[in-house]
């Protein structure tokens, strides 16, 4: 039965895909599509002093940066920091919007304790990452709209920023083979496959990440086809 709903809602996913794909037909080439939200980016690892990172997901011996990130505890710092794109990206979300400004590591806490980030699945693979599920429910809790996407189109996506949402992404990691990071889809320059997506990288050692200019075909080759769809605009009680 789970196969079953699972090729369903793929496959009704892929055709609604091909139905906002004949819709972004109609948008205005050179027309920039977003949020106007100014967004205020959450590094995810606390601004650290590269000179003091051992390596990737590694030791980070940063007691300035931790204390950005939340905590003096090194050991626990370097293992959420590395790991707390997804959250960085919530928090970038609620920062952007006056909702939030405590610290990034009282939000992972905050969402470990829900159950929020999956040490090991249940086929015995191991610090799997955050459910997507915590990440919207958070959002909701400080009253942002959001909602799930667990088969998420490409075409899909950019309709849901031609509609001035938001997207947190999943895309190939660029330090750990066959990991997964998040990144946030804030707006587009629609030009049709030479669109130009605005994203916010919480991963910013080095500058690498931070507010990016990406071709969608650049950003298509790491889409993992799933995310969160936010809706910042729109006020909830």
């Amino acid at each position: 039965m789970h196969k079953v709903k699972y090729f369903l809602n793929r496959n009704l996913a892929k055709l609604k895909g091909l139905f906002d794909y004949l819709s972004l037909l109609f948008l205005t080439k050179g027309k920039y599509y977003g949020s106007d939200i100014s967004i205020q980016g959450v590094d995810q690892l606390g601004s650290p002093d590269p000179t003091k990172i051992e390596k990737p997901y590694g030791q980070i011996y940063d007691k300035e940066s931790a204390k950005r990130f939340g905590t003096s505890n090194l050991e626990e710092y370097s293992y959420w920091a590395w790991r707390a794109c997804g959250v960085a990206n919530a928090a970038t979300i609620l920062l952007s919007k006056g909702l939030y400004d405590g610290t990034l590591f009282s939000l992972v806490e905050d969402l470990v304790a829900r159950g929020g980030y999956v040490d090991i699945d249940r086929r015995g693979n191991k610090d799997v990452g955050w459910r997507h599920a915590a990440l919207c429910e958070l959002l909701i809790r400080y009253g942002i709209p959001a909602k799930v996407k667990p088969f998420l189109p490409l075409y899909s996506l950019l309709k849901v920023i031609a509609n001035s949402g938001m997207v947190i992404a999943s895309v190939k990691s660029k330090l750990v083979d066959s990991g997964g990071h998040m990144v946030l889809i804030t707006g587009m320059a629609w030009q049709g496959k030479d669109t130009i997506l605005e994203i916010f990288n919480p991963y910013n050692l080095d500058s690498l990440g931070g507010k990016q200019r990406v071709k969608l075909s650049e950003f298509a080759a790491d889409f993992r086809n799933r995310g969160i769809i936010v809706w910042p605009n729109i006020k909830t009680d």
